[in-house]
């Protein structure tokens, strides 16, 4: 089992398992599912970097088990909503 944060090279991944957790659980979101299927795989990898960058603002990290994502855990700063995780 991993556990580390997230980078560019993880955003096909995050993209399913975001859109899985949005399709299961929507009133957990401000993003809806039709938000999330238009945005485009760069945005997602760039938002990835900043927040691998030390972005004060965002943090992402993952469980990986076999090679498969099974949960992100996602923090702002500035907003007051609970840490988010994905399974």
């Amino acid at each position: 089992m991993e556990i580390r944060r997230l980078t560019d090279l993880d955003a096909e991944s995050y993209r399913q398992l975001r859109h899985e957790a949005l399709e299961r659980e929507p009133q957990a979101f401000t993003e809806s599912v039709a938000e999330h299927q238009a945005m485009t795989l760069e945005t997602i990898r760039d938002r990835l970097v900043a927040a691998d960058e030390g972005c004060k603002s965002s943090g992402v990290a993952l469980l990986r088990s076999r090679e498969r994502l099974i949960e992100v855990l996602g923090h702002r700063e500035r907003t007051r909503h609970m840490p988010a995780v994905y399974t």
